[in-house]
């Protein structure tokens, strides 16, 4: 939280949650559609979806519409963006091995 006064602390107060947000609503999204469409167009649909909403609000914070937040910050985007890459990185290394794993079974 705000108050957290410890290692890399500029980070965690200003940016983990924008790289663990995406990441998170990603890996969700498809576990929400992995079974109704392809693995590749959910992976797509993920991506995209999920770079239009973070940066949709980043854009809207820009203009003073506040939606999760407030401040505009420039390095919120390169924060987004690692975040939408590590959950495509779970999904292909961790996610992937279990649903193969599932599917010998």
């Amino acid at each position: 939280g705000p108050k957290y006064n410890w290692y890399f602390k500029d980070f965690v107060n200003g940016y983990l949650i924008d790289v663990l947000l995406p990441m998170n609503v990603y890996l969700l999204f498809q576990l929400a559609i992995r079974k109704r469409i392809p693995v590749k167009l959910s992976r797509i649909s993920g991506t995209a979806f999920v770079f239009i909403l973070a940066f949709s609000v980043e854009m809207l914070q820009k203009n003073g519409v506040p939606v999760f937040g407030s401040t505009f910050d420039p390095l919120d985007f390169v924060a987004y963006s690692v975040g939408i890459v590590l959950g495509i990185l779970l999904d292909f290394y961790i996610i992937e091995r279990f649903e193969r794993a599932d599917v010998k079974r």
